[in-house]
């Protein structure tokens, strides 16, 4: 079995952290984004997790000292939050993307993007020590507690299930692995205390 080393580690990260970075600097642009952004080069398609990105350029910069990284991932993050807020509160791409042009709450929404985006706004806290980070990871947590387009929880009481994803009339009540999983990753990420 291989064993991944410190080394290895730090030249993987610089690898992706490398690829990413080229990739949003040569895109042609999302509606409102920095300079050279396209949806996918926030870690895949406009509908799907679109926090990893920004996450990983973070958490690449910070392992590598390399300071251009960090502040294109925190960059990135910025705008995704500002993208994905609605009215004071979280609301993410639906599951089928959005447009130029699109406004407003789409749906469905899901707990997987939700996750991603705390995962990288508490990943911008912990590289950075600004409050302004957990002020975002807190909006996703809320977007779980009923704070999202809706006014509605996204987990089930009885059973600690989250629900599958947000829709206009209340939450698809299907109760998956993966919406359990966003769920629960992001209501114990640990807050500072």
């Amino acid at each position: 079995a291989d064993v991944l080393v410190a080394g290895d580690a730090a030249a993987a990260a610089g690898l992706i952290a490398g690829d990413l970075l080229a990739a949003a600097h040569g895109g042609t642009g999302d509606a409102g984004a920095p300079q050279g952004v396209e949806a996918a080069h926030l870690g895949g398609s406009t509908a799907c997790s679109r926090g990893f990105g920004p996450e990983v350029l973070i958490a690449a910069g910070t392992l590598l000292g390399e300071k251009r990284h960090l502040q294109r991932g925190l960059e990135l993050l910025d705008w995704l939050v500002r993208t994905e807020s609605n009215d004071g509160h979280l609301s993410v791409t639906s599951h089928v993307g959005r447009g130029p042009t699109d406004t407003g709450p789409q749906f469905d929404q899901q707990p997987i993007e939700v996750a991603a985006i705390a995962d990288a706004t508490h990943r911008a806290w912990l590289a950075t020590d600004d409050p302004r980070w957990l002020d975002d990871f807190e909006s996703c947590r809320s977007w779980f507690c009923g704070h999202n387009d809706v006014g509605v929880e996204m987990f089930d009481r009885a059973s600690s299930g989250g629900y599958d994803g947000l829709t206009p009339t209340g939450p698809n009540l299907n109760q998956g692995a993966e919406s359990t999983l966003a769920m629960l990753s992001t209501l114990q990420e640990r807050m500072p205390t």
